[in-house]
């Protein structure tokens, strides 16, 4: 049997889609007590939707990216402990990983983004890799487009 988490990671970049995730991890942070982390790992796709944003705002990639982060942790309960991180990394999944290790977080919630192709197996690439790389539990969230 497993503890209750008491940190949960909720990687997210910025896509509509990846936000989904923060609804079930909101719910079992409320139902467990755990805090929750949400972290973005500014680099390849990410970094592309980010640039968009922070030129249209006249901001840096980085204030994009925090500004993200807020905007998304400001729809979360004020009972529930939250934190914001960004990182940079080209190799997004390996960054979400190697962040939950170093920071002990006891569980991944992510959504998946329902890509086509068998490889795929209608998970995001990322999320696809943090499965099979992460030594910490992972959930994911279906979501449909």
């Amino acid at each position: 049997m497993h503890a209750r988490p008491e940190t949960i990671l909720v990687p997210l970049d910025a896509s509509k889609l990846a936000t989904a995730a923060v609804d079930y991890a909101v719910m079992l942070a409320a139902a467990t007590g755990a805090s929750l982390i949400l972290y973005t790992a500014v680099g390849g796709d990410e970094e592309k939707a980010l640039e968009e944003f922070a030129r249209y705002e006249g901001i840096a990639v980085d204030e994009a990216a925090e500004a993200h982060l807020r905007r998304v942790a400001a729809g979360i309960p004020d009972d529930i402990t939250v934190t914001h991180r960004h990182g940079h990394n080209h190799r997004p999944a390996a960054a979400v990983v190697d962040f939950a290790v170093d920071n002990g977080v006891s569980l991944i919630v992510m959504a998946s983004h329902g890509q086509s192709g068998v490889a795929r197996w209608r998970l995001g690439s990322v999320t696809s890799r943090v499965l099979a790389t992460s030594p910490i539990p992972v959930t994911v969230v279906p979501v449909r487009s």
